[in-house]
């Protein structure tokens, strides 16, 4: 070591190196920090210091000192221990003085505070959800985690293990996105010094992706975070709310006859479902007729596949939506029908108001999906069936019960009616959505899409409630009946049931009659009414208020689909109770009350001694 001590105060290792690499002279930090003495440090060269690993570089780097005079490396030390630390090496050639050999002056600093603040700076980087990546002012990747590695290494169309990502021209490596909104993003962040943020679609990944590019020091840092699947679901969700809205225009025109209503539906689904073929059959007698069909020939077309007939038979017999011609393993036992290995079909029953099947909904497809159909489209189907079912029913009833169909009408009216405020909460959920990426307006729509079905599903109950009664339980009446109360806002009412009688019936129709019972003791007796329910002598029970009551000359109309003692009603609750009592067997009149209200009397009813708290069934 020489016998310059100035240099013993330096906290970095220095040393002298000639040009053929000995040591000549060096501070006393390189023997504490290498573990070499002295006498072993002159018998070596910097090569020493470094690993296989390391050891071009280093020796690159000493070339590039001989001859232009300096050069910086960052390298571990390796100590004569075997302990590797993080240094940085700056060397550089020392004046000449002419008296011998050139001269070289290196000095190493510990870095192992940078690269473990680095190290960890990384990791955080590679935990968290966003892609991220340096660039350089030149365009060169200097730096990513493990997801924008990947991202990228996709993009060049390599993969991640083995692809070569910092240090390369991301223009000259990832083309297509040359002219792009992620190229002139990136120029303003590295010219404008500003911050940058966007959603971008890159088809060559099929992928969506939010952008926030940064202005660094020495030229750009870019997080972007796959926003894909949202994105997909917003998609999904704009193309559900288009079908449901010309589901609904279709449905809510007037002046489009029911035939020409039922072939733009089938269109609607053959479309939405990318088959070929789409049909309405009606079934009678083991005939069956196609009424309405649509195919890629044409809206409405003779030309009816072999299959289609197989497939309507198959859900006459198993009274359930069948689905056939997905991928191996996801398609219904039925695809053994004829002709059915090569195609895929979708098909629902349409019933009428006794159970039984009188139509089906098919879609037959020629080739085979990649995916099964998926739960929207088998629920767009049931749906199409379902609207289409009601209207079948209702055109049925046309002839032989025309006061009966005009309330029906007036249903889908309404129906159209109440459907418009989930559209619109669906609608504007979506751009909320697609403005702002927050999951609550993704559920917002998806609660949107169940409110139209309850409502859908409400007229079908409506429509299908008079239907026989086939299946009886034992009920208690003050029970259900105090339980149906808690279901009808009464606020300020009051219910007395005391009947004391267990009838067998339908446990959620018999609800439905106290409900709508109920409902009409408040719209006309008022917040404060009182409700009875009490028996009757023989078999029976009835149900009875103490408000205003109903004239005479309107009691023999008050039961009529239409009737409303209120312009705000539907007419359909007194209608409902009396389809009910006869799906049961039972006859309903209206009397006086004895405090002058209105009182209903149920009569014929089979009714059972109460025995203790008899839970009724079929809840």
């Amino acid at each position: 070591m020489g016998a310059d001590t100035r240099l013993d105060v330096l906290e970095d290792l220095f040393f002298e190196f000639d040009e053929t690499g000995a040591f000549v002279d060096w501070n006393r930090l390189v023997p504490e920090v290498t573990g070499y003495t002295d006498a072993e440090l002159a018998e070596l060269t910097p090569r020493a210091f470094f690993d296989d690993e390391h050891a071009a570089r280093v020796l690159t780097a000493i070339e590039a000192v001989f001859d232009e005079g300096e050069a910086t490396v960052e390298a571990p030390l390796v100590t004569a221990d075997g302990e590797r630390i993080p240094y940085e090496f700056r060397a550089t050639r020392l004046p000449d003085d002419g008296d011998g050999p050139a001269r070289f002056a290196g000095v190493g600093r510990d870095v192992s505070e940078r690269v473990r603040a680095e190290r960890e700076r990384m990791q955080a980087l590679d935990r968290m959800g966003d892609g991220f990546f340096s660039l350089g002012r030149d365009w060169t990747v200097t730096e990513t985690n493990e997801r924008g590695r990947a991202i990228l290494a996709a993009a060049m169309g390599e993969t991640p293990a083995t692809a070569t990502v910092e240090g390369v021209d991301l223009w000259e490596a990832v083309p297509a996105a040359v002219g792009t909104r992620f190229e002139s993003a990136y120029e303003r962040v590295l010219e404008g010094r500003e911050v940058v943020t966007f959603r971008e679609h890159f088809p060559p990944l099929s992928a969506w992706f939010d952008v926030r590019a940064f202005p660094s020091e020495t030229g750009v840092d870019v997080y972007f975070h796959d926003i894909t699947e949202r994105e997909r679901q917003r998609e999904a969700l704009e193309d559900r709310a288009r079908v449901l809205r010309e589901m609904h225009d279709v449905v809510a025109d007037r002046e489009r006859p029911f035939d020409r209503q039922v072939t733009a539906l089938v269109e609607l689904g053959r479309r939405e479902l990318g088959v070929e073929y789409g049909a309405l059959s009606t079934v009678a007698d083991d005939a069956r007729t196609v009424s309405a069909a649509a195919s890629t020939e044409g809206v409405e077309t003779d030309a009816e596949p072999a299959l289609a007939g197989s497939v309507c038979r198959r859900v006459v017999e198993s009274e359930r939506t069948v689905v056939a011609g997905a991928p191996t393993g996801e398609s219904d036992p039925a695809a053994t029908l004829d002709g059915a290995e090569d195609e895929v079909y979708l098909g629902s029953p349409i019933f009428d108001r006794d159970g039984a099947v009188t139509a089906t909904l098919c879609f037959v497809g020629g080739t085979r999906r990649e995916t099964s159909f998926s739960d929207w489209e088998v629920t767009l189907t049931d749906l199409l069936s379902r609207w289409i079912g009601h209207g079948l029913e209702r055109e049925r009833a046309n002839d032989r019960l025309e006061r009966q169909n005009e309330q029906l009408e007036r249903l889908i009216s309404m129906t159209s009616h109440d459907l418009r405020n989930p559209l619109n909460v669906l609608e504007g959920s979506v751009q909320l959505a697609a403005e702002t990426g927050e999951s609550k307006y993704f559920e917002n729509s998806r609660r949107a899409v169940d409110r139209m079905t309850e409502l859908v599903e409400d007229v079908l109950t409506l429509a299908r409630v008079g239907a026989d009664v086939s299946e009886y339980h034992p009920v208690d009446v003050d029970e259900l009946a105090e339980g149906s109360w808690q279901s009808v806002p009464t606020d300020g009412g009051r219910l007395v049931a005391d009947s004391g009688v267990t009838v067998e019936a339908d446990r959620m129709r018999l609800r439905q009659l106290f409900e709508n019972l109920f409902g009409n003791a408040i719209e006309h007796g008022g917040w404060d009414v009182t409700v009875r329910v009490g028996s009757l002598p023989g078999a029976g029970f009835y149900v009875e208020d103490d408000g205003p009551g109903i004239p005479p000359e309107d009691r023999e109309h008050v039961f009529d689909r239409g009737h409303s003692g209120t312009p705000a009603g539907t007419g359909l609750g007194l209608a409902i109770v009396r389809e009910i009592a006869g799906a049961h067997g039972w006859s309903v009149e209206v009397v006086e009350s004895p405090d002058g209200g209105a009182r209903f009397e149920f009569e014929g009813v089979t009714t059972r001694a109460e025995e203790g708290n008899l839970e009724g069934e079929g809840d």
